[in-house]
C-alpha cells in the first residue's frame, strides 16, 4: 500500500516491482490498479490527489522520465549518518552506478561501508531514493530488499531507457 500526502510519500510495500514483459521491464506493485484501491485504508489527511501524484511520477518514471520522482517531496526519518546517505543516494542519476565505499565518502565517513549498507537496508522509499543505484566496489549486484534479480532489472531499465534517450537526442 502506498501512502502519502498531497505530494509527501511516507513510504510503500510493493509485492512485485518490477516483472519482465517481452523482454522489456516494467514496474508493477499491488494495489496500484485505482485511485480508490490505494486510497482504502490512507492515514487521515493522505489525499486522493496526493496519491494520484505519486502514481503519476511512478508512471513517467515507468516511461523513462526518472525526474517525475524528484518532485514527491518524500520522508523517513533515521539517525544523522543514515539521512546524509539518503540524500547522497538521491543525487545518483539514474542509470548510474556508485559504490558502497564512494558513497560513504560522500555522505562524510570513508570508513563507514557497513553503516551506508544498513542506510540502504533501511530506505523504505524504493525508488524514490534509488538504492538500488549503489553497488559494492568489488563487483557484482549487491543486496537488495527485493532480491538481486529486481535490482538488477531496475539498473538495466534505468540504463536502457537512458541510451535511448541519448539515442533520439542526436
Amino acid at each position: 500500500m502506498l501512502l502519502g500526502g498531497e505530494t509527501k510519500v511516507l513510504g510503500f510495500d510493493f509485492a512485485f516491482l518490477v516483472e519482465m514483459k517481452q523482454e522489456e521491464p516494467v514496474l508493477i506493485a499491488t494495489a496500484f490498479s485505482t485511485i480508490t484501491k490505494l486510497t482504502q485504508g490512507l492515514p487521515v489527511g493522505a489525499s486522493k490527489s496526493g496519491v494520484a501524484a505519486i502514481l503519476d511520477a511512478l508512471v513517467s518514471y515507468q516511461d523513462g522520465e526518472f525526474l517525475a520522482l524528484e518532485n514527491i517531496e518524500k520522508f523517513q526519518s533515521g539517525r544523522p549518518f543514515t539521512e546524509s546517505v539518503w540524500r547522497q543516494i538521491s543525487r545518483i542519476n539514474p542509470g548510474e552506478r556508485l559504490t558502497y565505499q564512494d558513497l560513504a565518502v560522500r555522505s562524510g565517513n570513508p570508513k563507514a561501508v557497513r553503516a551506508v549498507g544498513t542506510a540502504c537496508g533501511r530506505n523504505k522509499l524504493p525508488l524514490f531514493v534509488p538504492c538500488h543505484r549503489v553497488v559494492p566496489s568489488g563487483g557484482g549486484i549487491g543486496n537488495y530488499a527485493f532480491g538481486s534479480e529486481i535490482k538488477s532489472a531496475l539498473l538495466q531499465f534505468e540504463f536502457d531507457r537512458n541510451q535511448i534517450q541519448r539515442s533520439t537526442l542526436h
